[in-house]
């Protein structure tokens, strides 16, 4: 006859391999887990990236669109158009924004750096004492910026520009890529 309890001193085979199943199974559901979150924080890092560089490229169609024509005196007696447009880099007159300034012109200036940073620089129009103006880092991570620049709406490549020489006339597109 069998004592209370001694024959539960260990497991029987049985046992042993559902215990086993159950551990293989908690395993499988971890790693698929671990694996669902490392997705859902690519996508979650893809929509942040998305949502900068739409950020970025409103603030530089709102400055754009306000771009105001301007002439000041160049030094010698003549007058000097104040819009500077090449392949890389982007300088206009615009208004304060409101958000940041109060009121005037300012100078503004963007350009992609060696860094992969999409920067704009602004200067009250006049200011002698800041010729660099504010610096803010609009966008991280940029592998090129292009302007492009026509005289119309077009979408008709030989009207467009790769700078923009017109003096004293701004151009009626400006193309961001």
């Amino acid at each position: 006859m069998n004592k209370c309890g001694a024959g539960n001193q260990g497991f029987t085979l049985v046992e042993l391999l559902v215990s086993l199943a159950l551990l293989s199974l908690m395993t499988i559901y971890t790693a698929n887990a671990f694996n669902s979150l490392r997705s859902m924080s690519r996508v979650a890092d893809e929509m942040s990236r998305e949502y900068e560089i739409d950020a970025a490229l409103r603030h530089v169609r709102g400055a754009i669109a306000d771009t105001r024509p301007h002439f000041q005196p160049d030094g010698v007696g003549g007058q000097e158009f104040l819009f500077e447009g090449s392949a890389h880099t982007l300088t206009f007159v615009t208004a304060a924004t409101g958000e940041r300034e109060r009121g005037g012109l300012y100078v503004v200036t963007l350009s992609l750096e060696e860094n992969g940073e999409l920067v704009e620089r602004r200067r009250l129009l006049g200011n002698t004492t800041n010729h660099d103006g504010t610096r803010t880092v609009l966008l991280r991570r940029v592998g090129d910026l292009r302007f492009r620049y026509a005289d119309s709406g077009t979408k008709d490549e030989s009207t467009e520009f790769v700078e923009w020489a017109a003096s004293g006339s701004l151009p009626q597109v400006i193309h961001v890529q």
